[in-house]
């Protein structure tokens, strides 16, 4: 709070205290909802999205995530306009609000705001302080999990006078864009320690712990030279297919991830997607091969430490002699880059992003098979390493997490006149703008 400012209170439980001079009105009074669909204009226009990094430009080709047969329901989204995600509230690491920058189309499901009279970008960081603080997960709860543009602007917001709102969104642009060149610092630092980790199992694996020992050529053309004593067999002599079913659905749900491999997906924030039923999905044991067709080519592969059930689209594979394989060297063997490129060329389909990995080209790749001694000292010192190396991507993302908690604070502080900002453009008086901007509780 800013001891020589006048406060009230807001009367709204989750806005709380207010300078005195600002007022609160509902959205309605400040914005206008548009709805302009594109129709057969849709080529016109580039298509953008709402990401947690904002509004972006996004591919019409992008395969990512759910993507329309078409564009002509899509809408029209312009600069300096506001645009909201707020469907599905239940999940909280999804993005919410958006301040647009571009002119293009977006999601027929999203909301926009406009108004010409007050300054959207203060209004943007007003709702990105709700979206911070889960406050649309409040105003759309119950069973409900979306709010629909009518309530959105049946809510309130807080309206300081036009020239504060504009030193708020000086100061926070310029504090935001430093606190942001940090983040991405850190996160280019973690993208390095991801990349050295993936380059240092690549080798091991591929190549072994002995250094001086002789080499003889691959069995594929994306890996490097391999110890000359190494087996290389093609994949159906090591393992079979299997195809057992779940006659009740009720064993742990698994799923198949690049990063993480094959996991339980309760221990996922995932909530699309998911069956009515699993009667019928395919059951997996610990040390089967889990690979996820259609993904393959991205990594979806992976080996099972668990019981439980997967898609009855996955493909699962068992080992034909448990003697030859530790299964932490074979889950790191295929789902090395030279394996994952591998599987993409092999892979069926008249699209990149539907390429299909199917059991029998999956058998026909040649798997390299060291001794079992090799397996487990390569094992062993991969942890080791691994470990170190974890162990500064945990520090890195807990200096994330403090830099953004940060971030969130400042807007909040920031946005509810709780934090002084002075007028540096125009120098007026304390007694003209109080020499701050806004107060706390």
């Amino acid at each position: 709070m800013i001891s020589n400012l006048s406060y009230k209170e807001s009367g709204i439980e989750w806005i709380g205290k207010i300078p005195k001079h600002w007022e609160v009105k509902k959205g309605k009074y400040i914005f206008k909802n548009v709805k302009r669909i594109c129709g057969i204009e849709h080529e016109k226009y580039e298509r953008l999205a709402l990401t947690m990094k904002g509004v972006i430009k996004r591919s019409k080709d992008d395969s990512e995530g759910l993507q329309p047969k078409e564009f002509e329901t899509y809408q029209i989204l312009k600069k300096n306009e506001l645009v909201f995600k707020l469907i599905d509230l239940e999940n909280i690491k999804t993005s919410r609000v958006g301040y647009s920058e571009y002119e293009g189309i977006v999601s027929p499901v999203y909301i926009i705001l406009q108004n010409d009279k007050q300054n959207n970008k203060f209004f943007y960081y007003f709702y990105l302080h709700l979206y911070y603080n889960n406050v649309f997960n409040i105003l759309g709860g119950g069973v409900r999990s979306n709010l629909t543009a009518r309530e959105l602007l049946n809510n309130y917001v807080v309206v300081p006078p036009i020239h504060e709102q504009r030193e708020i969104v000086n100061f926070l642009d310029e504090k935001v864009k430093q606190i942001n060149n940090m983040l991405l610092i850190k996160e280019k630092q973690i993208e390095l320690l991801n990349s050295a980790k993936q380059s240092l199992i690549d080798n091991v694996i591929l190549q072994g712990l002995n250094s001086n020992i002789k080499l003889k050529d691959s069995p594929i053309k994306w890996m490097k030279k391999i110890p000359y004593h190494w087996e290389v067999k093609r994949a159906k002599y090591y393992f079979y297919e299997v195809d057992e079913r779940s006659s009740t659905g009720e064993e742990e749900l698994l799923s198949v991830s690049h990063i993480t491999g094959v996991t339980p997906r309760s221990e996922k924030n995932i909530n699309m997607f998911l069956a009515e039923s699993y009667i019928g999905y395919k059951l997996c044991s610990p040390n089967d091969i889990v690979c996820n067709i259609m993904w393959a080519w991205a990594g979806g592969i992976g080996v099972s430490k668990h019981h439980g059930i997967v898609s009855s689209s996955y493909g699962v594979y068992r080992l034909r002699n448990t003697e030859l394989f530790i299964p932490s060297y074979l889950d790191y063997l295929l789902r090395t880059k030279a394996y994952i490129a591998e599987y993409t060329v092999r892979s069926k389909g008249i699209h990149s992003s539907r390429l299909r990995l199917y059991s029998d080209n999956f058998f026909d790749i040649p798997i390299i098979c060291p001794p079992l001694h090799e397996q487990k000292e390569i094992v062993i010192y991969l942890r080791s390493e691994i470990d170190k190396i974890e162990n500064y991507i945990r520090t890195i993302e807990s200096q994330i997490a403090l830099i953004q908690d940060y971030k969130k604070k400042l807007i909040t502080e920031a946005v509810m006149g709780r934090i002084a900002i002075l007028d540096l453009e125009q120098k007026r008086s304390n007694e003209d703008v109080y020499g701050y901007v806004g107060t706390g509780n």
